[in-house]
């Protein structure tokens, strides 16, 4: 009998894990680093019911710190982490509501919309481009909301439109994604993009790690980003 396909991704999933966790007993400090990272977020996942067990997990997780054998430090971590390294399977809808605001809430992100945000280190006087990142958005595929997803993402454009008439240096608003990659495209085309093709292989190791979908480019210039999106007021509010 063929194995259910649901059961297929989530051994998909067992599988990963292992292979990362056995490359974090050789690295303890980025472990250390993926400890904080996850604990800096551990509130999110909580409030909205993923971590109902968040003190034991994160305590767990920093007693992994301690242990010198590798066969003891897999199944400790496995047994921790499998019930949240499975939600995106179990709980798409939520767990990417949850990882939306967490990538919102990091000091380096500027969110644009609800499903778009920019880095702010890239937004500066020398930069020839910037680039617009799409957080996960799983939750906006329901049948429920999937007609904002698209205004979500002209809102987004508005805004950063507004910003870029700041940076008169910035030629080009460009995007990777695997939705670039799909049917998607099309209506990126409407929304006044040009298809850039697929990433290299070097950009696949520097910004998509463990990405197994294809991830492609597209490109919109300064002046067709502003004559289409430059006209709106800003509906967030500038730092001071």
């Amino acid at each position: 009998m063929e194995e259910d396909p649901i059961e297929q991704q989530k051994n998909k999933l067992r599988n990963e894990m292992r292979t990362k966790f056995s490359s974090l007993f050789d690295d303890k400090d980025k472990l250390r680093e993926q400890i904080e990272r996850f604990e800096s977020q551990a509130d999110v996942y909580e409030k909205h019911g993923l971590l109902p067990n968040k003190e034991e997990v994160i305590q767990g997780l920093k007693q992994s710190l301690e242990i010198q054998k590798k066969e003891v430090f897999i199944p400790h971590l496995i047994k921790i982490m499998e019930p949240f390294v499975l939600l995106p399977l179990t709980k798409r809808a939520l767990f990417a509501k949850a990882e939306r605001e967490n990538t919102f809430k990091d000091k380096n992100n500027l969110q644009l919309s609800e499903i778009l945000y920019i880095r702010k280190p890239d937004l500066n006087k020398d930069a020839k481009d910037i680039y617009i990142h799409l957080p996960s958005a799983w939750d906006f595929m329901t049948k429920e909301k999937k007609d904002e997803f698209v205004p979500e993402i002209k809102k987004g454009f508005a805004e950063l439109a507004n910003m870029l008439k700041s940076y008169p240096n910035i030629e080009e608003v460009r995007g990777s994604s695997w939705l670039i990659a799909t049917k998607f495209m099309k209506r990126l085309e409407e929304l006044g993009f040009t298809y850039d093709g697929l990433i290299s292989e070097k950009e696949y190791k520097e910004s998509f790690i463990g990405e197994e979908r294809p991830i492609a480019k597209a490109f919109i210039g300064r002046g067709d980003f502003l004559a289409r999106y430059g006209t709106s007021e800003p509906t967030l509010k500038k730092e001071a």
